[in-house]
This record gives structure tokens, C-alpha cells and sequence, in this order.
């Protein structure tokens, strides 16, 4: 949190956080909670050659999160938020027709998340994409051109 403190401000922190991976076990999610925490966005891969990225939740609960937007966990009082699309992962060319595609869920398309990874950036960065910026722009223009607008995702959950 100093980190984002750091280089966001204060006042950009709240109550939801994004882990690197969704790596955490049910015990690490507990003291995120207990820490104020009480969102936990990922994008839950499960039946495809994607790493897994998904806390504790089981192959069941990940199906289950992978066909709405939102889901909680009332036994640990955890929220699970899908991510909607992690930019770096698609070609410049795929990111319209991939939102449009998901435009067309009603169960997905109540919010839109657009997340990105700052290293892409970096030409000094392995994995640089050299289009980074513009893949970016063309996720926010879509999202402004289909009536979306900034939002912190606990203004639309909490």
C-alpha cells in the first residue's frame, strides 16, 4: 500500500485490491479482508491453457464466476469480481471485437475492467509492447463510445 500511496495518491486506495496471479489461499484472503479489503478482482481462468488465476476458489466456483461479473463467497465475506480484460494478453486488432463480444453478456457487461500492466510500457521491460499505449486508448475509447464511464469499482458494488 505504500507503494501505491506512493505513486497514486491516498486518495486512490479503498477497499478493493488486485493480487499479482490471484495467488492466495483462503487463509491470505481472510487477512486481506480482516485488512479492509473486501473486493478481490481476477480473471479466473479455467478450461484453457492460461495459467490459473483464481485465490482459493476450486474449478466449480471459477466456472461459476466465469459466467457473471460478480460473486461472493458469503461463508468468508469475500467479494470476486471477473476481470473483464487483461489489455497485454491481446493484440491491438483483438481488443474491439473481444469487448464486443463481451457487450453482448448481459451477466458481464454491468462494469468493464480494463487491466492493464504498467511494465508493457518500458522498452527496457523483456515483454515490451511497443502498441501498449494504443491498446489502451482503444479499450477506453470503446468503453467511452458504449456508454461506460470511470467508475472505482466499489462506487458500483458497495
Amino acid at each position: 500500500m505504500n507503494q501505491v500511496r506512493r505513486f497514486a495518491g491516498e486518495e486512490i486506495t479503498g477497499p478493493v485490491t488486485t493480487l499479482h496471479w490471484g495467488e492466495a489461499t483462503v487463509e491470505g484472503c481472510r487477512a486481506l479482508r480482516d485488512s479492509g479489503f473486501k473486493c478481490l478482482p481476477c480473471d479466473f481462468n479455467v478450461d484453457n491453457d492460461l495459467p490459473p488465476c483464481s485465490f482459493y476458489l476450486d474449478v466449480e466456483k471459477r466456472r461459476h464466476i466465469n459466467k457473471r461479473l460478480i460473486w461472493r463467497d458469503n461463508k468468508e465475506g469475500i467479494i470476486f469480481i471477473r476481470c473483464s480484460i487483461i489489455i497485454d494478453t491481446h493484440e491491438l486488432e483483438e481488443i474491439v471485437p473481444f469487448l464486443n463480444d463481451l457487450k453482448k453478456d448481459p451477466h458481464m457487461s454491468a462494469y468493464v475492467d480494463l487491466l492493464t500492466h504498467e511494465q508493457y510500457f518500458y522498452p527496457s521491460y523483456p515483454g515490451y509492447q511497443p502498441d501498449y499505449r494504443q491498446k489502451i486508448l482503444t479499450a477506453v475509447k470503446w468503453a467511452a463510445d458504449n456508454g461506460y464511464e470511470p467508475a472505482f469499482l466499489e462506487e458500483c458494488v458497495f
